[in-house]
Protein backbone atom coordinates (compact mmCIF):
# COMPACT_ATOMS: atom_id res chain seq x y z
CA UNK A 1 0.00 0.00 0.00
CA UNK A 2 1.09 3.75 -0.86
CA UNK A 3 1.73 6.59 1.29
CA UNK A 4 -0.79 8.88 0.20
CA UNK A 5 -4.08 9.73 0.75
CA UNK A 6 -6.29 9.22 -2.52
CA UNK A 7 -9.58 12.28 -3.51
CA UNK A 8 -11.95 9.23 -2.56
CA UNK A 9 -10.14 8.62 1.09
CA UNK A 10 -10.43 12.10 1.75
CA UNK A 11 -13.77 13.49 0.64
CA UNK A 12 -17.72 11.92 1.65
CA UNK A 13 -20.80 12.85 0.23
CA UNK A 14 -22.88 15.99 2.16
CA UNK A 15 -25.52 13.06 3.17
CA UNK A 16 -22.66 10.68 4.61
CA UNK A 17 -21.30 14.14 6.36
CA UNK A 18 -25.12 15.00 7.87
CA UNK A 19 -25.36 11.25 8.96
CA UNK A 20 -21.81 11.21 10.82
CA UNK A 21 -23.02 14.28 12.67
CA UNK A 22 -26.78 12.50 13.51
CA UNK A 23 -26.42 8.90 14.22
CA UNK A 24 -22.34 8.52 13.63
CA UNK A 25 -20.36 6.86 17.17
CA UNK A 26 -18.48 9.64 18.83
CA UNK A 27 -14.49 8.84 20.27
CA UNK A 28 -12.91 12.02 22.23
CA UNK A 29 -9.72 13.09 23.39
CA UNK A 30 -8.35 16.19 25.16
CA UNK A 31 -7.09 17.24 21.43
CA UNK A 32 -9.79 15.23 18.94
CA UNK A 33 -13.00 14.10 18.43
CA UNK A 34 -13.89 11.03 16.11
CA UNK A 35 -17.27 10.72 14.73
CA UNK A 36 -17.65 7.19 13.12
CA UNK A 37 -19.74 4.86 11.44
CA UNK A 38 -19.21 1.45 9.45
CA UNK A 39 -20.49 1.09 6.31
CA UNK A 40 -21.37 -2.81 4.52
CA UNK A 41 -19.67 -3.15 1.64
CA UNK A 42 -18.24 -6.25 0.16
CA UNK A 43 -14.88 -5.22 -1.63
CA UNK A 44 -11.78 -4.66 0.46
CA UNK A 45 -11.81 -2.24 4.06
CA UNK A 46 -11.52 1.57 3.12
CA UNK A 47 -11.20 4.28 5.59
CA UNK A 48 -12.79 7.46 4.45
CA UNK A 49 -11.46 10.41 6.64
CA UNK A 50 -12.57 13.99 6.77
CA UNK A 51 -10.17 16.12 8.78
CA UNK A 52 -11.77 19.55 10.46
CA UNK A 53 -9.95 22.20 11.71
CA UNK A 54 -12.57 24.60 13.11
CA UNK A 55 -12.08 28.21 12.85
CA UNK A 56 -13.43 28.86 16.33
CA UNK A 57 -10.16 27.27 17.86
CA UNK A 58 -7.20 28.36 14.84
CA UNK A 59 -8.06 31.49 13.60
CA UNK A 60 -5.20 31.77 11.20
CA UNK A 61 -5.60 29.58 7.63
CA UNK A 62 -2.29 28.98 8.27
CA UNK A 63 -2.77 27.61 11.01
CA UNK A 64 -5.33 25.67 10.28
CA UNK A 65 -3.71 24.35 7.06
CA UNK A 66 -0.44 23.35 9.53
CA UNK A 67 -2.39 21.24 11.84
CA UNK A 68 -4.55 19.35 8.59
CA UNK A 69 -0.98 18.67 7.26
CA UNK A 70 -0.19 16.71 10.36
CA UNK A 71 -3.03 15.02 10.69
CA UNK A 72 -2.58 13.61 7.04
CA UNK A 73 1.04 12.76 7.84
CA UNK A 74 0.49 11.02 10.67
CA UNK A 75 -2.74 8.76 8.71
CA UNK A 76 -0.34 8.74 5.38
CA UNK A 77 1.83 6.99 8.26
CA UNK A 78 -0.25 4.36 10.02
CA UNK A 79 -2.67 3.87 6.91
CA UNK A 80 -1.78 0.07 6.90
CA UNK A 81 -1.91 -0.41 10.38
CA UNK A 82 -5.36 1.04 11.14
CA UNK A 83 -6.81 -0.75 8.25
CA UNK A 84 -5.36 -4.35 9.31
CA UNK A 85 -6.81 -3.69 12.81
CA UNK A 86 -10.25 -2.47 11.80
CA UNK A 87 -10.38 -4.27 8.15
CA UNK A 88 -14.22 -2.52 7.59
CA UNK A 89 -15.04 0.17 5.83
CA UNK A 90 -15.37 3.44 8.12
CA UNK A 91 -16.36 6.89 7.24
CA UNK A 92 -14.80 9.11 9.65
CA UNK A 93 -14.77 12.80 10.53
CA UNK A 94 -11.54 14.20 12.59
CA UNK A 95 -12.01 17.29 14.88
CA UNK A 96 -9.22 19.27 16.19
CA UNK A 97 -9.84 21.23 19.58
CA UNK A 98 -6.98 22.67 20.65
CA UNK A 99 -6.51 26.63 20.55
CA UNK A 100 -2.86 25.98 19.86
CA UNK A 101 -0.50 24.95 17.88
CA UNK A 102 0.61 21.01 18.55
CA UNK A 103 4.08 19.16 18.11
CA UNK A 104 3.85 16.21 15.50
CA UNK A 105 4.90 14.11 17.98
CA UNK A 106 2.16 14.74 20.65
CA UNK A 107 -0.28 14.51 16.94
CA UNK A 108 0.97 11.08 16.14
CA UNK A 109 0.55 9.91 20.07
CA UNK A 110 -3.21 11.14 20.32
CA UNK A 111 -3.76 9.80 16.83
CA UNK A 112 -2.27 6.62 17.20
CA UNK A 113 -4.44 6.12 20.80
CA UNK A 114 -7.35 7.09 18.67
CA UNK A 115 -7.37 4.72 15.85
CA UNK A 116 -6.45 2.01 18.98
CA UNK A 117 -9.58 3.27 20.69
CA UNK A 118 -11.71 3.27 17.32
CA UNK A 119 -10.30 -0.45 16.46
CA UNK A 120 -11.47 -1.66 19.88
CA UNK A 121 -14.49 -0.33 19.19
CA UNK A 122 -15.08 -1.59 15.75
CA UNK A 123 -14.59 -5.25 16.51
CA UNK A 124 -16.50 -4.94 20.10
CA UNK A 125 -19.47 -4.22 17.29
CA UNK A 126 -18.41 -7.42 15.44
Amino acid sequence: MTLTLRKYERTLPRRKIQELYIKGAQIQTSSFRLLWSLEEKESPAIIRLLIAVPKKYLKRAVDRNYIKRRIREVYKLNKNLILNKTGHHINMILIYKRSELTEFQIIQEELLNLFDLLSKKVNENN
